[in-house]
């Protein structure tokens, strides 16, 4: 709980700093409110920026491939026994959503092979 918290914590930081190195009202660094100023503040600020988008992309991989485990399973199960076409779309809408969540759902049409 306090690693999820800690991210959170450092995603705040690192967007204030981003917004205040970008003020997009006086097109000028707003220093003064930046969690970040100090010296080398551009460099940690993209430094943690980069690490944070490596993070969200590993996060992302290993939730994509739970998701096609998830998927692989399902059809086995599906082929294994006599299930009529109509009820494995309900089938694979309701464990979508269990696993994804309703965004997995509503994309499921499309990405099954």
């Amino acid at each position: 709980m306090n690693d999820n918290k800690a991210l959170v914590d450092r995603v705040e930081e690192i967007v204030a700093a981003l917004r205040c190195c970008g003020n997009t009202d006086t097109k000028r660094p707003d220093c003064e409110h930046c969690p970040l100023n100090g010296y080398m503040c551009v460099k940690r600020m993209l430094e943690g920026a980069a690490d944070l988008i490596k993070a969200q992309a590993a996060q992302l991989a290993a939730v994509t491939a739970e998701r096609d485990a998830a998927r692989r399973a399902l059809r086995l199960s599906i082929e294994t026994h006599s299930v009529e076409p109509r009820q494995v779309e309900r089938l694979e809408q309701y464990y979508l959503k269990q696993a994804c969540g309703p965004q997995g759902a509503g994309r499921a049409e499309n990405d099954f092979d």
